[in-house]
């Protein structure tokens, strides 16, 4: 008589039959968007059934937010590497300033879904929570570099650069030709210079 999977084997491959939903879901989603992206579309780009898709799923939705979490993971990742491979301010910003600023099409692609999502969740308290959960990571590797630095109030310039970071991205997308990819770490060193200044004569009055 056969034996039924082990409950391990059966997490496993229920793991893994996620893991290759969100990973076509990240493509078909950066591709046309999430109104233009049919769960059809995605489970077929898997290789699974619509059945098989909200049998892990429950809705488009979830598997949205499943997928752009996976996407800023990988981002954030390469972010922690460059923060840990920087030795000074200055090759930090270059450094970031060549991976994340420049707009070819798989960048474009995940902008324009950020905003998309920014948008959805306006409306929508449960995905405003979980990309407000992404917010606070980038903002954790940030304060993380600003402390680096000696810097007070990490936290708060970490949110300020992370806004900053994503308006110029945002703004980008419109007119690329309107800014150049390097005037992010220019802004970036200017505040912070000009912060040190305030620091500084706050110190000798």
């Amino acid at each position: 008589m056969a034996t039924s999977p082990a409950p391990a084997q059966l997490t496993r491959a229920r793991q893994r039959t996620r893991d290759q939903l969100v990973l076509a879901a990240m493509r078909v989603f950066a591709r046309h968007g999430y109104a233009g992206a049919s769960v059809d579309a995605i489970a077929e780009h898997a290789g699974y059934t619509v059945g098989a898709l909200y049998s892990n799923f429950a809705t488009k939705q979830e598997l949205f937010l499943a997928a752009f979490e996976r996407h800023c993971d990988g981002e954030l990742a390469d972010l922690r590497a460059l923060v840990a491979a920087s030795a000074t301010q200055e090759e930090l910003l270059a450094a970031v300033t060549a991976r994340f600023t420049e707009l070819d099409e798989e960048h474009r692609e995940w902008w324009q879904l950020s905003a998309e999502l920014w948008l959805y969740a306006q409306r929508h308290p449960e995905a405003a929570a979980r990309m407000a959960a992404v917010q606070a990571d980038a903002r954790a590797v940030i304060a993380e570099a600003l402390g680096r630095r000696g810097e007070p109030l990490g936290e708060e310039l970490a949110a300020v650069i992370h806004a900053l970071w994503t308006g110029f991205m945002h703004y980008r997308l419109i007119s690329p030709e309107a800014v150049s990819a390097d005037a992010f770490a220019r802004a970036v060193g200017a505040l912070l210079d000009g912060k040190e200044n305030q620091l500084r004569k706050g110190r000798q009055r």
